[in-house]
């Protein structure tokens, strides 16, 4: 019996000292925004128009803080698109104080639309500088 009561023992310390590991790794937090619109828009870089709605984005890594999925209404299903971004260099006096989408208006021939070109929260900004579809029925063609 002090055997069994050994071997639990050791299985209760040994998952406690790997949740204690992963709880003790440091590093950056991952950002996420959520937010909403209520016009179809572009997103810089791509020719696809998205539908209005809600979106996540979300960065991917710890290891490549530029890099975000964005996914339509919620995290419960895949994302729909992979975007690469920069962070935005801004003196010791600007840097923002609010998250806002740092949106554009794109004339095209087929009329006005707006465009995701970035975002900020306080204090970082990014600029969409590449964007992968994961599902081009989601990102469809522009009209």
């Amino acid at each position: 019996m002090p055997s069994i009561l050994r071997n639990s023992a050791f299985a209760a310390v040994l998952i406690g000292a790997l949740a204690s590991s992963t709880l003790s790794q440091g590093g950056p937090l991952l950002k996420r925004i959520n937010y909403s619109i209520n016009v179809g828009y572009g997103l810089r870089t791509s020719d696809r128009i998205l539908p209005p709605g809600d979106y996540v984005l979300r960065q991917i890594s710890a290891n490549d803080l530029n890099l975000f999925w964005l996914y339509a209404k919620n995290m419960s299903h895949g994302p729909i698109a992979t975007i690469r971004t920069t962070q935005i260099d801004y003196s010791a006096t600007s840097y923002p104080e609010h998250t806002e989408m740092l949106i554009e208006m794109v004339e095209s021939n087929n009329g006005d639309y707006p465009v995701l070109r970035g975002w900020t929260i306080p204090g970082q900004g990014w600029q969409i500088i590449g964007v992968v579809a994961k599902n081009n029925k989601t990102l469809r063609g522009a009209k």
